[in-house]
């Protein structure tokens, strides 16, 4: 499946894999999956690993997603949400969904490195480094 995710309920936070062809549908359904799960607790923070995806995102999608956002804000309100994108496209993406978050009660972030983005979260990364 092109979105994959696990719930880390003793770490406090959801990882999500998108790879391959993906359109914003696949990416809202997964996250209402994710939402819905008694395993999910209203403020988990996210990883979000986007570097071997070759999305059909466009500037509606993003709308979309911001609109996604604030209907769900209560589930996600002071979450920390580290999306890493690998392609420049999908880094511009999600650096527009970012500056459009701004100002929501979480906080939303792209990095193009797994370890920034791990020790954004106060994650453990590939060196054993940890933040927080």
């Amino acid at each position: 499946m092109p979105v994959e995710a696990s719930i880390d309920k003793a770490g406090g936070f959801v990882s999500i894999t998108i790879s391959g062809m993906v359109g914003m549908d696949a990416w809202i359904a997964k996250l209402d999956s994710i939402l819905a799960l008694p395993e999910y607790e209203p403020g988990m923070s996210g990883f979000i690993d986007i570097r071997e995806a070759n999305h059909q995102t466009d500037i509606e999608d993003i709308a979309r997603m911001v609109q996604y956002v604030v209907r769900n804000h209560s589930k996600i309100r002071g979450a920390k949400i580290a999306v890493i994108a690998g392609k420049t496209v999908s880094y511009g993406l999600m650096r527009m969904l970012e500056t459009q978050l701004l100002g929501l009660p979480f906080n939303f972030r792209v990095f193009y490195e797994v370890d920034e983005g791990r020790l954004w979260l106060g994650l453990t990364t590939s060196e054993g480094e940890m933040n927080g």
